[in-house]
């Protein structure tokens, strides 16, 4: 990663992750895209309306083995600034140029790790992270399924069921939310429409099954579904 600050000079600073600029407000692109939208920043927030551009140059041709292909990557993946803006910014830049993955996927910040999931990488280590908002994104993956099945946290398991996996076991879940989440996929319903929670049976209503019987039901939830239902 290198940094650039001119700022004293021609009102420029920013970073280089890889090939790309991460201007102070946030911008980010390839180098060569960007000049354009510096110079607009500069100019609407320092009335500084031009810029000597061929320091800069020189100095990222000077400096080039510090990033581009010759980057740190570990390095840069596993040194994430302190603040979580810059941090999740830097992140999303990495994950985007596929560099660091296993560095990030070891991330003291839940966040970061979520990302890492959320892209598709490292998910065999990431299976067995601490947060189940981690195991949820990989279980959002289609990773690991079968043994995301009994996690000891129901936000897993309902992001199990979402994927249509483990229905038969799931659809006896002890917590509401999943069973929720079987009703949504037509599973059962038979079963699910003499359900105890008014919410599940409500899903039964929203699929167009037992109409007829949940019409009698005495919830609140129910029948608002089946209204919302018979206006669909």
């Amino acid at each position: 990663m290198l940094e650039v600050d001119f700022f004293k000079q021609s009102g420029v600073y920013f970073r280089i992750i890889g090939n790309y600029f991460l201007l102070g407000d946030g911008t980010n692109g390839h180098i060569r895209d960007l000049k354009e939208s510096v110079e607009e920043l500069c100019e609407a927030v320092y009335f500084i309306t031009e810029i000597d551009w061929a320091p800069i140059d020189k100095y990222l041709e000077d400096n080039k083995k510090s990033y581009g292909k010759f980057e740190e990557w570990n390095k840069t993946a596993s040194e994430l600034p302190e603040d979580d803006w810059s941090a999740l910014h830097w992140a999303s830049l990495l994950i985007e140029q596929q560099k660091g993955m296993v560095e990030l996927s070891k991330s003291s910040r839940t966040e970061v790790r979520q990302m890492v999931a959320h892209a598709g990488y490292c998910l065999s280590y990431l299976a067995n992270d601490k947060d189940d908002s981690v195991r949820r994104e990989v279980a959002e993956q289609g990773y690991n399924l079968s043994g995301f099945i009994k996690d000891r946290s129901y936000y897993v398991r309902e992001a199990v069921a979402e994927q249509g996996y483990g229905l038969d076991v799931l659809y006896k879940d002890k917590i509401t939310a999943v069973r929720v989440a079987v009703a949504r996929q037509g599973y059962r319903l038979d079963v699910m429409i003499e359900d105890k929670s008014p919410y599940v049976r409500a899903e039964v209503a929203k699929q167009g099954y037992g109409i007829d019987k949940l019409s009698n039901d005495n919830s609140k939830i129910v029948q608002r579904a089946i209204k919302e239902y018979e206006m669909n």
